[in-house]
């Protein structure tokens, strides 16, 4: 009986971490887009080629490699969690979280899930925007 407590104790926080990092993903996926619509309110109010339009790149691909790292850690927090599903504890001391460990063996390679479909579309979408209307107006 302890040990399914134990068990439940850690998915539960698992869980909550995957939780956290999915939230943390969303909040950037919503500072994406505010400037985005501040790079749009810009590029109407200026007219001509200004360098000025390209700045906003540097926010846009920092928040991709920082929803790239949620989007990993999340990643890596759902295999640690069906990892502990699959477990049958003989102590409940067994139960480890060795997240080094998980860094260093996951299959979600960072790059990897940077360049996934989902994070592509978004951000790309975005940056072809940006590139094509600076050059254009």
């Amino acid at each position: 009986m302890e040990e399914q407590s134990v068990l439940n104790k850690h998915l539960d926080f698992t869980q909550n971490i995957i939780e956290r990092m999915a939230k943390n993903s969303f909040s950037i996926k919503t500072w994406t887009m505010v400037i985005w619509a501040g790079f749009a309110l810009y590029v109407i109010s200026i007219e001509g080629f200004d360098f000025g339009k390209f700045l906003f790149l540097i926010p846009i691909i920092s928040f991709w490699f920082l929803d790239a790292y949620f989007l990993r850690q999340e990643r890596i927090f759902r295999d640690i969690s069906d990892g502990f599903k699959k477990l049958k504890l003989k102590d409940p001391k067994d139960f480890v979280y060795d997240i080094p460990k998980q860094l260093k063996t996951s299959k979600n390679k960072f790059f990897k899930v940077m360049f996934s479909i989902t994070l592509n579309i978004f951000y790309i979408s975005h940056i072809v925007f940006i590139i094509i209307s600076s050059l254009t107006s």
